[in-house]
């Protein structure tokens, strides 16, 4: 036979032993080869993976990616839908938010118009003169015969009948103790900037204090009490996702300051300018802010990603990317520290600024500086201090004077607490981390009644 026969005899014979063998036995002439190559050139490792992985191509075509790799005989499998993503399991806490979310939505929704709303009427309210007594009762000095106090009609009035701002906070009198003295070591307190940094403060928190009443000039679908339903839930929220003070009254003060700008929201949409709000405060305050699809889930998939990311550039637009606001939470940080105040005092009085947050016309009539102050005299009382010194006055810029018709009102808050509706900052504020203050509050208010 000559050598042309031969080679194509052996030819013919190589693939018809292809072509018979099984898919197992041409794998392992694929292993064999790789192996001797792997003995011959150790440093050939990643080619000669590359080869199998080319060679096998058809085989891994066929298996399950879920299952081991060498079940070759599996049937094929379909590709799985990718999941959307969920931020945790339904814990009961996070599935009672969700709940509350859809009665918020559900509320918002089954209100009447807001003219015939506005016109309802109140429950009676405590009469102002019994109200200066049991003040009269915790130590304040309301002068006798006040029926109500008379609050002028413009901040331009308030800020001249008030009080005016010293020029240089840095000059201090000789009878002021220097409260940053103290923090010479402590550079991230900055106290070589502190006193220009909280003049400045002060100065500023008038830009941005809304004066005007919104509800009945530009938003008429709204009602003070649907605010108040959407601040209350907004609060639950803020707790379950664990977020800064911070992150709270700002996004009270979006919301506020969005409301009462051109954009005129329908009742359908409270909800949706609340939780964008949030997410914007979120970004500007916290390290890890909530994700967009967390605000979906708390929502109960209410609202989609595209309508709350519209909605987030509606808002800093209209806002013009303005959230450095001064907060009250800001200003008692500074009073507190002015007061010596302890943890307990600090944080009964972050109580009473909280629970200001749901009622709309305290937050028209007072600055954030004048509710912070207001908070700390009530809260010194309550837990039996000295009276509002001359160090508090001059850090605060308030006589006590000036803050004892804020304080009223925030003391009547307290009192109407145990059958308010809006409950959420109460048991809040009832609970050991906060050293329960909000029982510690109606205590002291029943026992000056």
């Amino acid at each position: 036979m000559s050598l042309r026969t031969r080679a194509a005899a052996a030819e013919a014979n190589k693939s018809s032993f292809v072509d018979e063998n099984s898919t197992a036995h041409h794998d392992a002439l694929i292993g064999k080869r790789i192996t001797r190559s792997q003995a011959r050139a150790p440093q050939d490792k990643s080619a000669a993976s590359q080869t199998q992985g080319t060679q096998a191509k058809g085989l891994a075509d066929r298996r399950n990616p879920l299952q081991s790799i060498g079940n070759r005989n599996q049937a094929p499998a379909h590709r799985q839908p990718v999941k959307t993503h969920k931020p945790s399991a339904k814990k009961p806490a996070v599935a009672a938010v969700r709940r509350e979310g859809m009665q918020t939505r559900r509320s918002l929704s089954r209100m009447k118009n807001a003219a015939p709303a506005k016109s309802e009427e109140k429950a009676p309210k405590e009469s102002h003169t019994d109200l200066t007594t049991n003040l009269s009762a915790l130590g304040f000095a309301v002068p006798l015969g006040i029926q109500k106090p008379t609050k002028p009609q413009t901040l331009a009035d308030k800020l001249e009948a008030k009080h005016v701002l010293p020029e240089r906070f840095d000059d201090l009198p000789v009878t002021i103790e220097d409260i940053d003295i103290g923090d010479k070591d402590f550079p991230e307190f900055c106290p070589d900037y502190a006193k220009d940094v909280y003049g400045y403060l002060f100065k500023r928190e008038s830009t941005f204090h809304i004066t005007d009443d919104y509800m009945s000039e530009m938003q008429t679908d709204i009602t003070p009490k649907m605010r108040g339903v959407l601040i209350d839930w907004l609060i639950e929220v803020h707790l379950k996702f664990k977020l800064l003070q911070e992150t709270l009254h700002l996004t009270i003060n979006t919301i506020d300051r969005y409301l009462s700008g051109l954009t005129v929201i329908d009742r359908n949409r409270l909800q949706l300018v609340g939780v964008t709000a949030m997410l914007i405060a979120s970004k500007f305050e916290e390290i890890y802010a909530p994700e967009v699809r967390d605000f979906i889930y708390i929502t109960d998939n209410a609202y989609n990603r595209e309508e709350i990311l519209v909605m987030e550039r509606k808002i800093l637009n209209t806002l013009g990317f303005k959230f450095g606001v001064p907060l009250c939470l800001h200003f008692l940080r500074r009073m507190s520290k002015s007061a010596e105040a302890d943890p307990q005092t600090h944080t009964l009085a972050k109580y009473f600024m909280e629970m200001t947050l749901t009622d709309y016309h305290l937050m028209q009539n007072y600055k954030q500086s004048e509710i912070a102050a207001a908070s700390l005299c009530l809260a010194r009382k309550m837990m039996d201090l000295d009276n509002w010194n001359e160090n508090i006055v001059y850090y605060s810029t308030y006589d006590e004077d000036d803050i004892t018709p804020c304080v009223m009102e925030i003391f009547q808050i307290i009192k109407n607490s145990p059958r308010a509706k809006f409950q959420a900052c109460r048991k809040k504020y009832s609970s050991n981390r906060f050293f329960r203050v909000a029982h510690l509050a109606e205590e002291q208010a029943e026992n000056v009644l």
